[in-house]
């Protein structure tokens, strides 16, 4: 989830548990005591990586009584989190499939990771410049993939802009120091001669 979502998420959950808002008044209680901030971040923390619409059936599965006692609400988050590692869980396959001795996957380009390893903008502009990369100084950068798994790298990293195959070459398995690898970027580039990529890359979001 991103902030955004998170706090859609808590508005949700605490129509359903007004128990949450006493927790939050308690809090404020005290000169040493944690601040209602400190709580809704850590409960961020441990939420971040659910979707929204899995933290809200969370919530609704919990109100009906279908998860067992909810508890005292700083138990929520823990309860909430299980719930949607299973949901995720329940999307993917039950075993891994193998066709012809190689495990087969739903995305060719990531291989379900959900992150795409790809050239940097730095990279790439000096390739466009001068041909060539300077020795030892070529990186990678990772971008979330188009794919499902990619839209869940996403959601946990708002600001990084996603997998554009116009914009960056993604790198193979030889890595950035291979000359297959810097051949690969160079006819990419050729293809599409860009003539003011730094411009044009900038306004894609530039390096994450």
């Amino acid at each position: 989830m991103s902030t955004k979502e998170f706090e859609e998420w808590f508005r949700y959950h605490r129509i359903r548990f007004t128990a949450v808002d006493t927790m939050l008044n308690k809090a404020a209680d005290g000169p040493d005591a944690v601040s209602a901030k400190e709580i809704k971040l850590a409960w961020f923390s441990a939420l971040k990586s659910c979707t929204l619409d899995d933290a809200k059936a969370a919530t609704d599965a919990m109100h009906a009584g279908l998860e067992g006692d909810p508890g005292w609400p700083d138990r929520h988050p823990a309860k909430v989190a299980e719930f949607c590692r299973r949901k995720a869980a329940s999307r993917r396959p039950a075993t891994s499939v193998y066709h012809g001795g190689h495990q087969a996957f739903c995305c060719l380009l990531c291989e379900d990771y959900g992150w795409v390893y790809c050239w940097p903008q730095e990279a790439i502009a000096e390739m466009h410049n001068t041909g060539a990369l300077s020795t030892g100084k070529a990186s990678h950068t990772v971008r979330p993939c188009s794919c499902e798994a990619g839209d869940m790298r996403a959601k946990c990293f708002p600001n990084v802009r996603r997998y554009s195959p116009y914009w960056t070459l993604p790198i193979g398995v030889c890595g950035i120091d291979d000359p297959r690898e810097q051949e690969k970027l160079r006819e990419w580039l050729q293809a599409r001669k860009p003539k003011n990529y730094e411009d044009a890359f900038a306004d894609y979001g530039g390096s994450p």
